[in-house]
């Protein structure tokens, strides 16, 4: 199936299944998110038929990883290789959930703070990680979110 059919069958699901809602915006918002299982993931999660760029990028770094003939395994294939003292990618991954609902929880902080109940990012973090049912120290938390939100550095 080329790819002008698979998106008029998933333009046609679109339109059965969801009432023709716009896709158009959200597509490109989740184009730009990771690799391509986190991109299917994220229409998977909200109970979407993901389009047809997210399967075909699928099939794409399959099809490159069976041409490879062994050279390379799947976590390289689709995740990259492991990063030193980072581990593969479940592992990042799993190091980045708390930062990244930290980061959100400081944002919505923001959003509560303009009706004056704004709380440090230390309290915030607190009440984020009892939230969860952590035992995780937030000045921790917060030394973990700082090294995530400092530009990467590379090497040159």
């Amino acid at each position: 199936m080329e790819n002008d059919e698979l998106e008029e069958a998933w333009q046609l699901l679109n339109k059965q299944l969801y009432n023709g809602l716009n896709f158009s915006s959200e597509r490109e918002v989740v184009t730009n998110i990771g690799n391509a299982f986190e991109k299917l993931n994220s229409y998977l999660e909200f109970d979407l038929y993901p389009p047809p760029e997210i399967l075909l990028a699928l099939n794409a770094t399959y099809q490159n990883y069976l041409y490879s003939k062994g050279e390379i395994n799947l976590e390289d294939a689709f995740f990259g290789k492991p990063q030193k003292a980072q581990g593969n990618f479940a592992s990042r991954k799993a190091k980045s959930i708390d930062v990244h609902h930290l980061d959100l929880a400081f944002a919505l902080n923001k959003f509560e703070g303009q009706y004056g109940n704004k709380c440090s990012q230390y309290e915030v973090a607190e009440k984020y990680l009892t939230s969860i049912g952590s035992d995780e120290d937030p000045e921790h938390l917060l030394r973990k979110w700082r090294r995530y939100r400092q530009p990467k550095k590379t090497n040159k």
